[in-house]
């Protein structure tokens, strides 16, 4: 079965939308139709597609600000998650008389802490945006100081 797929403005909203159908539709309002290649090559205009617009020229462009914003939305998201679960592991490591736990813990917390205030403003590529990554969310601190912790 073959599918199209478009990418065009909502006529209610004017917000732009990622369609896929399995029959050709007829869009009366800027819209870009879509191929296999091109799916690849907009994968991340299309996965931030809320923060994409139609410029005067009727290219797709994105607003590079709403982009940023959104990833460290979700980063922060993540590193306030993890911290409030090392703050809750300070408090038994502490209770357990783990001081050095307690120590490695807040230092944890304090690298995480350090990622929300770095400066991104420079970033400017929806590609790097899309990479940008906080190296602290990769590792495991809870099973890791659980372990510490209790010994398991």
């Amino acid at each position: 079965m073959e599918f199209y797929y478009y990418i065009h403005e909502s006529p209610e909203t004017g917000n732009l939308m990622f369609t896929t159908s399995p029959k050709k539709l007829i869009i009366s309002e800027t819209h870009i139709e879509l191929d296999k290649k091109d799916i690849e090559k907009y994968r991340l205009h299309i996965k931030y597609i809320n923060c994409c617009f139609f410029d005067e020229n009727g290219l797709l462009s994105y607003d590079y600000i709403r982009v940023l914003s959104e990833k460290l939305h979700s980063l922060n998201t993540a590193v306030d998650y993890n911290i409030k679960k090392l703050r809750e592991l300070v408090v038994e490591a502490i209770g357990l008389e783990k001081q050095e736990c307690a120590k490695e813990i807040a230092e944890s917390i304090k690298s995480l802490s350090d990622f929300a205030n770095d400066d991104f403003s420079g970033i400017k590529d929806i590609q790097e945006i899309d990479t940008l990554t906080c190296p602290e969310l990769h590792i495991d601190f809870i099973r890791h100081y659980e372990s510490k912790i209790y010994g398991i």
